[in-house]
């Protein structure tokens, strides 16, 4: 708990050093109220994205950025939180075609139904404990988790180990498939993004912030149900899958038919 406790502030104390040492207020004693409240996912995501990849001198690539978060950067330049899969702001790369649509109709009914199916496998005593973590509210960076609940990881870890027995299953290829191929995304963010931050020596202020990336972006950790129902995500998958050139997952029997 202390050492995610550290990692969080080392996190937060980095990006207010990116974004204060140029401030009216470092040069002098006037005080300067700073907004925090309301923040819209454009404003999150851009504030994010500018700290790491501009002001904190590392140079992490948006492809991190991306594939750590639920942060999107659109082909004008601007981040953004996608409103769902169809927002014009997402590349038109990130569109599945109509012919792909298709494609991937039978996979896309199968991975709808092992989401339902691993949500149905959760306890109501899990997913009750898992809501005080879950936001309404799309967040830029972490989307619909809550972070700073301490008590997440001892639940997480029940999760963990459910979700794992379901994966297991034969009949859940698809959702196994899927759920493997986000984890490989994230564990590939977070490698350029480690890889950016301790290149260089002068960085040594923000290593401890970037050493706690992996724990505070759980990349290690099959991502909660929540996270694995994003329709963007969902599309992203399908996409990535539909134009790889490899044969698609196949679905169980029972949705051929």
């Amino acid at each position: 708990m202390l050492l995610a406790i550290a990692v969080i502030s080392a996190v937060v104390l980095a990006g207010l050093w990116g974004i204060s040492r140029t401030a009216p207020s470092a040069k002098q004693l006037d005080s300067v109220s700073l907004v925090t409240a309301g923040v819209s996912g454009e404003q999150g995501c851009a504030n994010f994205a500018s700290f790491w990849m501009r002001d904190s001198g590392l140079n992490v690539p948006a492809e991190a950025i991306e594939g750590m978060s639920n942060c999107r950067l659109s082909a004008d330049g601007t981040w953004f939180v996608p409103a769902n899969p169809k927002d014009p702001r997402l590349p038109e790369s990130d569109h599945l075609t109509t012919q792909e649509r298709q494609q991937v109709a039978v996979l896309s009914a199968q991975l709808a139904q092992d989401l339902t199916e691993l949500e149905q496998a959760l306890p109501d005593s899990l997913i009750q404990s898992l809501k005080v973590n879950y936001s309404e509210d799309n967040r830029p960076v972490f989307g619909h988790t809550k972070k700073g609940r301490l008590d997440l990881g001892a639940k997480w870890a029940r999760y963990v180990q459910i979700s794992q027995a379901f994966l297991l299953q034969p009949e859940h290829n698809v959702l196994a498939d899927y759920v493997g191929w986000e984890m490989g995304r994230r564990l590939d963010a977070v490698g350029a993004f480690e890889t950016a931050c301790f290149s260089d020596p002068a960085n040594q202020v923000l290593w401890r912030a970037c050493k706690g990336l992996r724990a505070e972006f759980a990349v290690n950790n099959i991502p909660l149900y929540w996270d694995l129902s994003d329709p963007v995500m969902i599309q992203e998958y399908l996409i990535d899958r539909v134009r790889s050139g490899q044969a698609l997952p196949a679905p169980t029997p029972e949705t051929r038919t």
